[in-house]
């Protein structure tokens, strides 16, 4: 009996271990793409600046956090992704050895997780540019530990595209954007949009008429040389087009462009025949205080 006893006994053990480190989790690399480096000897708050000119938790903002470590040579040594669900978001963890590193940090709203390939190039999943914030510095890591808070500057321009259209074409399903001028591609040294891009946006048909669209200026005054905004039907059959040229937009400022009466001249109920109608553009201060108005 005895001896029975003492052959069972590391096996429960065995079985206590497992039951124990199964409700654990213990640092590991997996853990340290979200930030969670439990022997961390920097940590870093995020926060940015909102639409009221007031420091906002960057977890009100963004939905997505991308953070790159790049030593003197431009290597990366540290490479993070947190999305909004990840327990701590909001709060990154590192581990460094001493020394001084450049720190980038992108916040943004995307579906996927930002490309930090260099402090010159910060790429988004297929290209796409939602309300975005970065972070750019030297961080030095000496033998005590770092705990800061930083505050992140929004590196885009707003268009806020609205109709007037008191009734919609039975057909009209979304809008097609495309526009020219501005760029998708980032560059945290620079502070700015650092290539031309040919910039294609969708937006669903809704009830208010609004649709915002978003662009990296390349300096801080930039403009949009071409948009093209198409109506489509469900099947991507184009019911009616308009083009606008040379739309001046600024970095952290929205420019709203308001078309009177886009389906002017479409019949209603089978989206055909089209027709040109007034444009009123107008550009807004809601993120940066100043405003500036375009008639036409």
């Amino acid at each position: 009996m005895v001896g029975s006893i003492r052959v069972a006994l590391p096996a429960f053990l065995c079985v206590l271990m497992l039951v124990f480190s199964s409700c654990e989790s213990p640092y590991s690399k997996e853990n340290d793409i979200f930030g969670n480096d439990e022997d961390a000897n920097v940590i870093l708050q995020l926060s940015a600046e909102g639409s009221s000119r007031a420091v906002q938790n960057i977890t009100e903002l963004c939905s997505r956090i991308s953070v790159a470590v790049f030593d003197q040579e431009g290597n990366k040594v540290k490479s993070i992704n947190q999305k909004g669900s990840d327990n701590g978001y909001g709060t990154i963890a590192l581990s460094l050895q001493e020394g001084i590193y450049k720190l980038v940090v992108i916040a943004h709203n995307g579906e996927g997780n930002a490309t930090i390939s260099s402090a010159d190039k910060v790429t988004f999943a297929n290209n796409k540019v939602t309300d975005t914030y970065y972070y750019y510095d030297d961080l030095e890591v000496g033998t005590e530990k770092i705990s800061k808070t930083l505050t992140l500057e929004r590196i885009v321009a707003k268009i806020r595209y609205t109709i007037s259209d008191d009734v919609l074409p039975d057909n009209f399903y979304r809008f097609k954007f495309y526009y020219l001028g501005g760029s998708s591609t980032f560059s945290p040294h620079s502070g700015f949009g650092c290539v031309n891009s040919r910039q294609t946006e969708y937006r669903d048909r809704n009830d208010e008429g609004v649709y915002e669209l978003y662009t990296m200026p390349h300096e801080l005054n930039d403009v949009i040389t071409k948009l093209t905004v198409s109506a489509l039907d469900a099947n991507d059959g184009v019911i009616a087009t308009k083009e606008y040229s040379n739309i001046e937009v600024t970095l952290n400022e929205i420019t709203e462009i308001r078309q009177n009466n886009f389906f002017d001249g479409v019949n209603i109920n089978t989206g055909t025949a089209s027709s040109s109608a007034g444009i009123t553009m107008v550009a807004e201060s809601d993120w940066a205080g100043t405003c500036t108005t375009y008639s036409y």
